[in-house]
């Protein structure tokens, strides 16, 4: 009688592919020093959106040019100063022009004018003559102290000089140049004592009116001088 045959001590293994579930393939591996640097977590890479709905702080990823701050409006932008020297000349001219023009106006106006309305006159040439230079030395010297304190001082020349050079003008009108040449040799100071004034009346308002144009070009000028900082 013959033996049954073993059975076997393994049970036969399906081929790989049929049947079983395979494991995946691992994604490639990057070799080293190849490409660019892994990601961080938690740090998005410049260029590309959040994903996962990470907030971007203003800190995180700027990629401005070297020397600029990220902040809202765009690259800080470093104030443009004023010039100091550019402000004197500009207002010492302008000071010139307006005074002329007063000079002249005054000269040929003056004959039926009471006391009261040449010191109004005055007056107003001094504001007229400080807030011109001070709106150029603002504009020109910005929120330099310098160039506020040239235009003031320009501003109260402009004003006594205006009034001091109508005095020759004046002469020569009514009585013709040798006139001018007398008063240059008997009494050159003529110009200066007309406009300080034979009483106290006379100096306060030659005095008030200096501090009238110092102040206006002061005040112009640092206004604008601000604004335009």
């Amino acid at each position: 009688m013959n033996q049954p045959p073993q059975p076997p001590s393994q049970p036969p293994q399906p081929a790989r592919g049929y049947g079983y579930p395979q494991q995946p393939p691992a994604p490639p591996q990057p070799q080293a020093g190849v490409g660019g640097p892994q990601p961080v977590p938690g740090h998005v890479p410049p260029g590309q959106p959040p994903m996962g709905g990470q907030p971007m702080y203003p800190g995180g990823g700027w990629q401005g040019a070297p020397g600029q701050m990220p902040f809202p409006g765009g690259p800080m932008q470093q104030s443009q100063r004023g010039s100091s020297a550019g402000a004197f000349f500009l207002g010492l001219l302008t000071s010139f022009v307006v005074a002329t023009l007063y000079t002249l106006l005054f000269a040929f106006t003056h004959a039926d004018a009471s006391r009261a309305v040449v010191n109004g006159f005055f007056f107003a040439h001094a504001v007229v003559n400080g807030a011109v230079v001070g709106w150029l030395v603002g504009l020109v010297g910005r929120r330099r102290t310098a160039a506020h304190v040239c235009g003031a001082v320009v501003a109260a020349l402009g004003s006594f000089f205006g009034f001091a050079n109508a005095m020759p003008v004046i002469i020569w009108k009514v009585a013709g140049f040798e006139a001018v040449f007398d008063m240059l040799k008997m009494n050159p100071n003529y110009p200066l004592e007309a406009w300080w004034g034979p009483d106290g009346t006379g100096h306060f308002v030659a005095l008030l009116g200096l501090v009238v144009a110092a102040a206006a070009a002061w005040g112009v000028a640092f206004a604008v001088g601000r604004k335009r900082g």
